[in-house]
């Protein structure tokens, strides 16, 4: 599920129901390492993620020019460029939180110069209520 150094996320649409994980495997191996692959079939739907890592600098091109729209098993692939998995943003934010936190704690270690707190009635509000009167 987690990317590797170097890889990209791919969504790959228009799967046909008997396809298999080591079919797109087979397929896609000949230009790249496959890190994860998560196919997803519902409602007669059938589409796969996959974290591809290409062999060379010209191989995902390769990828996109050879296999988007055309006929793989009678159905029409479609191959684009998805989104970071969610896990791994997550596990992303959460290592910059970390870091931010180390960083804060050092900080924290530093004396900080303490506001006083005034009172509204000391400050000058720029709030001002207005009530019309009713008539009876």
């Amino acid at each position: 599920m987690m990317n590797g150094e170097g890889s990209t996320r791919i969504f790959v649409g228009g799967l046909g129901g008997s396809v298999t994980s080591t079919d797109l495997e087979r397929t896609f191996s000949a230009l790249g390492r496959i890190h994860g692959l998560d196919i997803i079939r519902t409602n007669g739907r059938s589409f796969a993620y996959m974290d591809f890592q290409p062999v060379s600098d010209k191989a995902l091109t390769k990828l996109f020019s050879l296999y988007n729209g055309c006929i793989w098993k009678g159905r029409c692939l479609r191959l684009e460029k998805a989104k970071e998995h969610y896990l791994a943003r997550l596990q992303r934010e959460w290592d910059t939180d970390a870091a931010q936190l180390v960083t804060d704690i050092v900080d924290a270690d530093t004396p900080l110069k303490v506001q006083e707190r005034t009172s509204m009635t000391q400050e000058k509000s720029g709030l001002k209520i207005f009530f019309p009167r009713q008539k009876k």
